[in-house]
């Protein structure tokens, strides 16, 4: 291969440092080596080439395999920390030559060099040793000297580190790791490409670019810009406002930061800070960063940071000058140089990519810390131990990037003193390849249970590595197992032990849970239908399974996110994936995996794996205690501090006493104040230390042990207590912390700075008891964590409810509570959108999908003839005679697939074997029929239930406490769905259902259940099989009608094929999102638990929730951790929740009950992982107390325990326990020697003879009178508890304790019955070997133990025949068991040997019969009993002998029932009506309701229609023919004849549909009903109208408008913001120089790309473009299958579209974009192109950049139009303000609630003007209601037509105030008729008044006319043209003989005439005929006169008019005559204008 010097490197163009070729390099280093020189320095070699001679490939960085002189290394580190290669075009390392840059001395550089170095070079500068171009950067000679100086001052430090090989993987890994989704620089690369390692973003870029354009236009400018800038951010991080958030915590910060990161962004950009403003901003900026909470906002600080100018200019500026600084004057600069050192600390640690920069800065600093390290100051101490620590831990970097990471462990190693192969800390959590495929095993070292360890690192090694092999251990073993078993599969016994393996594993979607993101798996596994999953441990939550394609050659890990039972019986699970995601994506569908699983709760080892790796010196408390095991014991640290501290212990003396917090409400911070008795003062004032000074132990309810125990527990700061069965280990921890509450003041005297009380158990019952116990007598701030708790009380308590609470009264900041609700919401809207798309593939492959859901899968051409046969198949079935139903539509393709209603059965079906056919997925095929007997028997909690309790933490599961925006998360969620064409249904046959009732495509199947179940089964191993054909087949198909059964399903598995593919890739879309999201979310979450825990004065948590929240404990520090059950706890688990804050350590329990659990039983043994903390120390001879008096356990039970604690006393108590009733003895072993059985699958046994006589021998002391709850069923095993719950069905053993032992400890009951199983030849004997579950399960009986098992065989264990000597010794042990007769106890009794001897006491007595006679004379029926004795509950059933009527009648009722009055019919004469009827004997005939036929006539005519003595019909139901109004005849009921014609209108609409209302809901087609149709027309945007018919409003759907640089965040319907950002269509042959938004300069690009795709191979895709993410080679298939008949040349190119993820030959899809989209549009048409495959349209590809702008600025171009400019919008507003004024009340509020309704959604012009249309409507509304009123006035006799006109009123204002988008053209055309009639009506109305009150002369025509015009107006129909012309007509020909003024003049002329008279209003009168006249003056009428028009009677006298006179008020609008005292004020205007 040749040199290539000028070639550029990986980058963009430009992007790369170019440097010499290898012959070049190997002369300046001298190096020989002839390994061919790949290329280039800064290309990266081939992945199979990656010797470490190479030179490390960094952008920007190229190094020749020689070692380069110091001069070009530093130039080339000076390059990387300043421009780091990655950029874009011309943002590469560019300045002098190299002559140049050698010869140029620090002293020789001048002015023009520098302006130089800062200048861009032009593009066609291509020296190959160029001076590095530093953007941005503008320093003074001196300043650039002394900055290059220090730059080459460091350069030895880098050397080694810039060279080493691994650089670039480690770096690269570590950037995904910690950077994923962030704004680095490495998620920029992996979207280009994966072109590099490192380099600028686009941000970067941009932001490069901008900063070298100020520079270039010089300082003036950029001085002028800045000022601009800073106004604004100065509003937000101005001087003030950091000196007010450096006050405030650190996640106030984080929060201040996050919410305004542009702002942040410009503040780190701004480079002329001062020294007092970079000091804020690092103290700001440290405090942020060290905040352990809300990891991905402080990643997001963090990036923004790194990118900065601050970190590369400012920062560097500030610390040359402090160099320069004496000693002295550095001191101010200490904290300032202290957070530069947190702050690089945290940057190395979360973005290890930008190492070079840190050690960089932290290099220049340790000069400047070096001048301090004399002095004795601590805060210059404290400053140079930070230095140390950064730079040491700088150096380990190296060390580790150098070396080899693949290292095997070591053997499995009994000796503890050997050294391990490497430093734990380095060691992944995770399994990693190298821990299954080992040939070496891990080096281990046993737990020490005696002597101490050498040091903390000693100690942490040791259980890291023990508890990690206990969870990888399991998994590598059974893994081996497996590939043995596979290589011998004939041999029998080496089948896997440690794991369970599945088979047939495929991934099947995407799920969304409350853990994140998850893929819903199908699995087999042998014996599937056997498993009871109810009780199997199989795929527990949190369990860990390893998944491999290739016999675990490959590794894929996860975890079980969700384990639901119905999804595990059809063999469904979902996992989630802890392999990173893209690794996932690349397995194709249908691939076939092997699954295996361990029983690990990952989830508690992987936290707690955590906290040991986070431990250093220093951080573990009671190091002295737990490490070097001393035995001395201090006080704690707080009683030190405050030796003088007294407690008062006067709460344990008064127990009835409450303890208040100061916190309480009613408290408000006082004092609380208590009463306490005379006889407590002397446990007031005690010193603890003291012995001499306590009261004595009676006094504090406390026997002598308890005495010493909380004497210890109050004095010593590590308190061990260990309490045998019954001493109350509960009672005394309670005793301990009542007194620690009581005296919180003494250990946390700083009320503001609070420390809770951590209280911490194994189990959630323990939790809930003890947090209970506290309850009773403390009341403060109470929290409890964990898995959900089955107590009432605590439900108050526990998370969920203090989220709430904390919510409700808003005391955290409103800016948290913004981004918590903001996320949450955000996070739902893509969870239901994914769960969405996951479940129609879920369904694709269980289900028969419809043809219109795969119509874009199958192609139109298939499409067509798929409908078209089915259409022909329909019309031949006709033609024979077939009449196909009605309603539904059928499905093509089911018919096709010969399942549909024409086709099924035709021929005869192959039903397949019922046993032998295989499931979809798996081959699980559950009966349809649920076993629904499971909740008939009682609760039982077995190991899986129980762990699984422990398992499900309520942590992040508040979905139902919620205070969101609801409206606002169910829209996103729409939105999203529709976006994505997720709402319609997609299911032709629901498989799942077949066999059920409305199965969807089997309503006309009339095969039996037989049947359905055998197609059933067909049909699913069709969808099952991955037979499918491929694209050529499918080319060759003719006639899909025509091709066989077999190819048809092939056929349909190739489109559902193509159908899921689309679906996924919609999901991968989202799924990085999602998963941000939900990461978020749950910070935000954790951090307000933080908040609720800080605030708590006792937390309650269980060891697995403490290691969840282990770093959230270490931050709170509480200062005494209580911890129950401490011996049942692995001693990492107790450690991980010490904080170095811890000063007071309480370990309960005892260790000779249950111990800790290991998974592997090998460590455990050998390794003693099994010993806790608690018996390690005991061990250690550490000072602890065991208490001694027992008060459970009666002496003959105890007497037993002694075996195991031979001090154990008994309590005065337990001796007065009175003997179990009916059985002789009160503790008894039965003993048998019926075998067991084994239940593989579970790996449990049972014994069914035992199981049979624990329920019988339950049953007959419930028959004794024992309540269920004082008994509780024990056993050993999960096998014999389904067993026992399988024979106690709730109606006789509801409330019985059923459990297994594990889950009972610290339990008790005053009845235990013990199962011990096992009983086999072996004799081996399982869990009943271990002590300590011996130990609990024979100490948990108060008053009665009985214990059946085989103790022939368990006599060989140690123990156990120490037990059973003691029973025979005591004669408590026999084949039998003694049962005697309470009643009867001189009888023999009974000896029980099987159950079935229990039968002889069939009622708990004996087989006598019972002879109590009962009160009523009558004998008890029962056999002997024993409840119920005197027989107050009996009921006796036998028949009543008792007389009840005078007439002798017997009572028919049960003796034991109160006798009822005498219902014996007589006759008997009804009074009211004389009616005879049978009347009940005791029933008077006055009260009896007489049942003939009622006779009377209602008002309506018709007959009453009840009985005689009940009350008339009201409703009358009879049927009638009602004509209506508008003409229509129907037959209805008579008491509605009132209503609407129920009619179909059926009128077509102005939109061209039928109208669906009835007429009456029409107003008999005046108002039509607004149309319901969906409108379906496509908007302007592409999306469907999703509104009804007519009303398109504006789409409210989210935007899908985007460009490479940013997505449009606005409604569809908005106007998109143009995009202003540079142009990204750039290659290496063309750029374009324009933004984004305007149509690209340049042509398309044609040459091929040179890249290569990750694979090795070469890119198919175009220079400039998007790389597909297909390869020739490795997808050869997909790459050629035919579309455009191109794809198979040799030379094709392809492009990928970015929308639907798509790809096709580029000839053929420039052909079809070219092109216009369909020859008969319109050109007119605006439409985006669409994906020629999926018709998705096309919005973001460069290559077609200008065709897709050109559209989208035609539609935004309608969208302008649409919405309107705010010109227009404004001049609407202002008409609808004006108008609203005038409107009445009603109608104001309507327009208002418009307003509201529209600014919550996006709005148009059109919006606007339809609310002003409604204005102007109620305008006129209110116009003529005010005309009918004058009149009437005037008019009396008008009023009799108000009614019907002000109804016709209410109708159309009602239609006119309904909501609406706009009105529709129907609309319009409806309220101007009904305007117009209204008006007309008005009209009309006045001359009928007026001709009825005078006597004129009609002619015939004239009388037809008003009678018809009448008509037309008041019979209700519409107004139609026709008719109103008529009456218009008619008007006019009145208005001639009935002028409406009375004056036969104009409104015009009667303003001039009243003008003209200088009147004020009420002067105007009428004469009789209307003839108008004036009466000047006063306007009272003093003398009458004659009508000069009619000669009729005028005026009046004394101010009176005459009767037969009016005021003419339509003269002037005057109401009242102006002579009255009315118009002294009606009358009077003030605004009136005078004529």
């Amino acid at each position: 291969m040749t040199d290539q010097p000028n070639r550029r490197g990986r980058g963009r163009r430009g992007s790369g440092y170019r440097g010499g070729n290898r012959d070049e390099g190997n002369r300046r280093g001298g190096n020989t080596r002839g390994r061919v020189f790949h290329q280039h320095r800064n290309q990266r070699p081939p992945d199979d080439d990656r010797s470490l001679h190479h030179g490390t490939f960094r952008s920007g960085i190229g190094l020749s395999d020689s070692e380069d002189s110091d001069a070009d290394i530093s130039n080339h580190i000076a390059s990387y920390q300043y421009t780091r290669g990655r950029g874009r075009r011309g943002s590469g390392n560019r300045g002098g030559n190299r002559d140049e840059g050698n010869s140029r001395g620090r002293n020789s550089r001048g002015k023009e060099f520098r302006q130089n170095r800062n200048q861009r070079p032009q593009d066609g500068d291509d020296s190959s040793f160029q001076r590095p171009y530093m953007p941005g950067i503008s320093l003074s000679s001196e300043e650039d000297s002394d900055i290059d100086e220090h730059r080459v001052s460091i350069f030895h430090f880098h050397r080694e580190y810039a060279r080493s090989s691994s650089v670039r993987d480690r770096t690269s890994r570590y950037a995904r790791d910690t950077c994923a989704g962030s704004r680095g620089n490495t998620n920029a690369a992996a979207q280009r490409g994966q072109r590099g390692n490192s380099g600028f973003g686009r941000q970067d870029t941009q932001q490069m670019r901008s900063t070298s354009a100020s520079n270039r236009r010089g300082t003036k400018g950029g001085q002028n810009m800045n000022k601009k800038g800073e106004k604004h951010w100065k509003q937000i991080f101005g001087y003030s406002r950091l000196l007010e958030l450096i006050n405030k915590l650190p996640s106030d910060v984080v929060f201040e930061f996050s919410a305004n990161i542009e702002l942040l962004t410009d503040v780190l950009d701004c480079t002329n800070h001062s020294d007092e403003m970079i000091n804020l901003i690092l103290n700001c900026l440290s405090k942020a960063c060290k905040y352990t909470g809300l990891r991905q906002q402080v990643l997001h600080i963090l990036t923004t940071l790194e990118a900065s100018e601050f970190l590369k200019v400012t920062l560097l500026k500030f610390i040359v000058k402090l160099k320069s600084l004496s000693e002295v004057s550095l001191e101010e600069y200490e904290a300032s140089m202290l957070y530069i050192l947190n702050i690089c600390k945290e940057i190395k640690s979360r973005i290890p990519s930008s190492m070079f920069q840190v050690v960089g800065i932290t290099t220049i600093l340790g000069q400047i810390v070096s001048k301090l390290s004399d002095s004795e100051r601590p805060s210059s101490q404290e400053l140079i131990l930070a230095y140390k620590h950064l730079d040491d831990s700088n150096e380990e970097e190296m060390e580790q990037i150098t070396s080899d990471n693949n290292k095997s462990y070591r053997q499995f190693n009994f000796e503890s003193n050997q050294q391990p192969p490497q430093d734990f800390h380095e060691i992944p959590v995770f399994p990693e390849m190298h821990d299954i495929h080992v040939d070496i095993y891990p080096f281990l070292r046993k737990n020490k249970i005696f002597g101490g360890y050498e040091n903390l690192q000693h100690y942490l090694d040791v259980q890291f590595r023990l508890l990690r092999e206990d969870f990888i251990g399991p998994l590598r073993d059974g893994i081996q197992d497996y590939i043995a078993a596979l290589k011998r599969p004939k041999e029998k016994g080496n089948s896997p032990r440690e794991i369970r393996v599945y088979t047939d594993v495929q991934l099947i979607s995407t799920v969304c849970n409350s853990s994140g993101l998850c893929r819903r798996v199908s699995f087999s596994c042998p014996g599937f239908k056997r498993i009871r999953w109810e009780s199997s441990k199989r795929l527990l939550f949190g369990s860990l399974v390893c998944l491999s394609t290739d016999n675990f050659d490959t590794l894929y890990f996860a975890t079980v996110g969700n384990r639901d039972l119905k999804d595990l019986k059809k063999g469904l699970v979902d996992l989630k994936f802890e392999t990173d995601a893209s690794e996932i994506a690349l397995l194709s569908e249908g691939l076939i995996l092997v699954m295996a699983e361990s029983n690990a709760f990952f989830e508690a080892y992987r936290h707690v794996l955590t906290g040991l790796k986070s431990m250093h010196r220093g951080d573990l408390a009671f190091e002295k205690y737990i490490v070097t095991c001393e035995t001395d014991v201090d006080p704690p640290a707080y009683l030190q501090r405050n030796p003088r501290a007294r407690y008062d212990l006067r709460p344990l003396v008064d127990t009835d006493v409450i303890i208040y917090d100061k916190s309480c409400h009613h408290l408000r911070g006082r004092q609380p104040a208590y009463t306490f008795s005379a006889q407590s003062q002397p446990a007031y004032n005690v010193k603890v230390s003291n012995v001499r000074n306590w009261p004595a132990p009676e006094m504090l309810h406390l026997d002598e042990s308890q005495f010493s125990a909380v004497q210890m527990a109050l004095s010593k700061e590590f308190v061990i207590i260990q309490g045998p069965p019954g001493t109350g280990k509960t009672y005394i921890g309670l005793k301990i912390v009542k007194a620690l509450l009581h005296n919180k003041d003494i250990w946390c005297p700083d009320e503001n700075n609070g420390s809770p009380l951590l209280v911490v158990c194994y189990t959630n019952h323990a939790l809930d008891q003890f947090l209970e116990g506290i309850i009773g007598f403390y009341k403060g701030n109470i929290l409890r964590l964990g898995s959900r708790s089955s107590s009432e009380l605590m439900k108050l308590h526990n998370i969920n409810s203090k989220r709430m609470a904390l919510r409700r009264d808003r005391s955290a900041p409103l800016a948290f509570f913004r981004e918590r609700a903001k996320a949450r919401v955000h996070m739902n809207s893509l969870k239901a959108a994914i769960n969405k798309i996951s479940e129609r593939i879920e369904a694709a492959k269980r289900e028969v999908l419809h043809e219109e859901t795969l119509e874009t899968a199958i192609g139109q051409g298939l499409w067509r003839q798929l409908i078209h046969g089915h259409q022909l198949l329909i019309q031949e079935m006709r033609a024979h005679g077939f009449i196909q139903p009605f309603g539904k539509k059928k499905s093509a393709i089911l018919e096709w697939l010969g399942y549909g209603n024409l086709t099924c059965g035709q021929e005869p079906l192959q039903l397949p074997s019922l046993s032998t056919t295989r499931d979809i997925f798996t081959g699980n095929d559950q009966d349809d029929e649920e076993d629904d007997d499971e909740d008939e028997f009682i609760d039982a909690v077995d190991e899986a239930g129980g762990e699984m309790q422990n398992r499900l933490m309520d942590i992040f599961d508040d979905e139902n406490y919620e205070e969101i925006d609801d409206d606002g998360a169910i829209a996103e969620i729409s939105n999203m769905l529709q976006t994505i064409g997720l709402t319609t249904n997609t299911v032709a046959l629901d498989v799942s259902s077949i066999g059920k009732e409305k199965a969807v495509g089997t309503e006309e199947w009339t095969f039996d259940r037989k049947q359905k179940k055998a197609i059933k089964k067909t049909i699913r191993k069709e969808l099952a099989s991955s037979d499918k054909m491929n694209s050529r087949e499918v080319t060759r198909i003719q006639n899909i009608w025509k091709i066989e059964q077999k190819d048809r399903w092939r056929l349909y598995r190739y489109w559902v094929h193509g159908y899921c593919a689309t679906l996924q890739n919609k999901v991968q879309l989202r799924e990085q999102e999602f998963q941000e999201a939900c990461d978020i979310a749950n910070e935000m979450q954790l951090h307000e638990d933080k908040e609720i825990m800080r605030r708590s004065s006792v937390i309650g948590l269980t060891t697995t929730c403490a290691a969840r929240y282990q770093s959230v404990l270490k931050e709170i520090g509480p200062k005494i951790i209580v911890v129950e059950e401490a011996a049942e706890v692995l001693e990492a688990h107790v450690i991980t929740t010490l904080s170095k804050h811890c000063e007071h350590l309480i370990l309960i329990g005892d260790h000779q009950q249950l111990k800790p659990n290991p998974t592997v039983y090998k460590l455990a043994r050998d390794y003693k992982l099994e010993i806790s903390l608690f018996e390690r120390l005991i061990n250690n001879k550490l000072d602890y107390r065991c208490l001694a008096l027992q008060h459970r356990m009666r002496p003959e039970i105890s007497r037993v325990m002694r075996i195991i604690y031979p001090q154990l006393l008994d309590h005065e108590f337990v001796k007065s326990y009175e003997p179990v009733k009916g059985v002789s003895k009160n503790a008894f072993f039965i003993e048998h020697t019926e075998m067991e059985l084994s239940d593989a699958d579970i790996k449990s046994h049972s014994n069914i003879h035992e199981a049979e006589y624990i329920v019988a021998l339950c049953k007959y002391l419930l028959l004794q009178g024992y309540k269920p709850g004082q008994i509780t069923v024990l056993t050993l095993y999960s096998a014999q508890l389904f067993e026992l719950k399988r024979r106690m069905p709730k109606s006789n053993f509801n409330g019985v304790h059923l459990t297994v032992v594990d889950n009972y400890q610290g339990e008790e009951n005053d009845i235990i019955l013990l199962s011990l199983v096992r009983s086999n030849a072996r004799k081996n004997l399982g869990f009943l070997g271990i002590e300590n579950r011996i130990c609990v399960s024979l100490s948990r009986a108060r008053k009665g133990l009985y214990v059946i098992g085989n103790f022939q065989m368990l006599t060989k264990d140690k123990l156990w025949g120490k037990i059973v000597a003691l029973a025979r010794k005591e004669k408590m042990i026999g084949n039998s068991l003694a049962l005697y007769c309470q009643n009867h106890p001189n009888d023999g009794g009974i000896h029980a040997i099987t159950a079935n001897d229990f039968k002889q006491a069939p009622e708990g007595g004996c087989m006598k019969p019972c002879e109590f006679k009962l009160k009523c004379g009558h004998v008890c029926t029962r056999a002997c009993h024993i409840y119920d004795k005197k027989h107050k509950e009996f009921v006796c059933m036998k028949p009543c002998e008792r007389t009840v009527c005078e007439l002798g009648h017997t009572c028919t009722g049960i003796c034991s029932k109160k006798c009822k009055k005498c219902k014996i019919t007589v006759p008997k004469i009804i009074p009211k009506c004389g009616h005879v009827q049978n009347v009940p004997c005791s029933e008077e005939p006055i009260t009896f309701a007489c049942l003939e036929k009622c006779d009377i006539v209602l008002a309506c005519k018709h007959t009453c229609q009840n009985s005689c003595g009940n009350s008339h019909t009201v409703s009358c139901q009879e049927e009638i023919t009602k004509t209506w109004p508008c003409g229509h005849s129907s037959t209805v009921k008579c008491c509605k004849q009132d209503g609407k014609c129920p009619k179909q209108c059926r009128q077509i609409l102005d939109c061209e549909h039928m109208c669906k209302g009835t007429c009456g809901e029409c107003f008999y087609g005046r108002l039509h009903k607004s149309c319901k149709k969906d409108c379906k027309r496509p908007l302007v945007c592409e999306h469907l109208c999703k509104d009804k018919c007519s009303n398109c409003p504006p789409c409210s759907r989210n935007c899908q408008n985007r460009c490479v640089h940013s997505k449009c965040q606005k409604y569809c319907g908005d106007v998109c913001i143009p995009c202003v950002e540079p142009c990204e269509w750039q290659c290496e042959h063309y750029s374009c120089k324009e933004v984004c938004s305007k149509p690209c300069k340049r042509p398309r690009c044609n040459h091929s790309c040179k890249k290569m795709l990750k694979c090795g191979h070469e890119c198919i895709g175009l220079c400039g473009e998007l790389c597909p993410v297909v390869c020739r080679i490795c997808n050869h298939d997909k790459v050629l299958e035919i579309f455009f008949g191109t794809e198979d040349d040799d030379d094709a190119r392809f492009v990928q579209l970015q929308d639907c993820c798509h790809f096709f030959e580029v000839s053929g899809l420039d052909r079809w974009m070219d092109e216009n989209i369909d020859s008969d549009l319109n050109k007119t048409s605006i439409k985006l192109k669409e994906c020629p495959k999926c018709k998705t349209p096309i919005r973001r590809n460069l290559r077609y950049g200008n065709m897709i702008k050109e559209v989208l600025k035609d539609i935004e171009c309608v969208k302008k139009q649409m919405i309107g400019n705010e010109k227009k919008i404004d001049e609407i507003i202002e008409s609808i303000q004006e108008g609203i004024i005038k409107l009445t009340t009603e109608d104001r509020a309507t327009v208002k609630q418009q307003m509201e309704n529209m600014s919550k959604r996006p709005v148009s012009v059109q919006n606007f003007a339809t609310v002003n249309n409604q204005v102007n409507f109620f305008a006129r509304l209110s116009g003529l209601e005010k005309q009918h009123r004058r009149e009437t006035d005037a008019e009396p006799m008008l009023r009799m037509y108000s009614a019907g006109f002000y109804n016709d009123i209410k109708c159309l204002r009602a239609f006119i105030a309904k909501e609406r988008n706009y009105f529709t053209t129907q609309e319009v055309i409806d309220i101007v008729d009904e305007f117009d009639r209204l008006k007309l009506l008005l009209h009309f109305l006045h001359f009928k008044v007026k001709a009825s009150g005078r006597v004129l002369r009609f002619d015939g025509k004239k009388k037809v006319d008003m009678n018809s015009s009448e008509d037309y107006l008041t019979d209700g129909k519409r107004l139609s043209k026709e008719r109103k012309t008529f009456v218009q007509e008619f008007i006019e020909s009145m208005n001639d003989l009935f002028p409406r003024t009375g004056l036969g003049i104009t409104d015009e002329e009667r303003m001039e005439i009243v003008k003209a008279m200088d009147l004020s209003k009420g002067h105007w009168y009428k004469c009789p005929n209307g003839h108008v006249y004036a009466i000047g003056e006063c306007g009272g009428a003093t003398v009458e006169s004659t009508c000069p028009e009619c000669k009729s009677t005028i005026g009046g006298s004394s101010h009176r008019l005459r009767g037969d006179n009016a005021l003419a008020s339509e003269m002037d609008g005057a109401t009242h005559s102006a002579w009255s005292e009315q118009a002294l004020m009606e009358n009077y205007d003030p605004f009136e204008i005078r004529f």
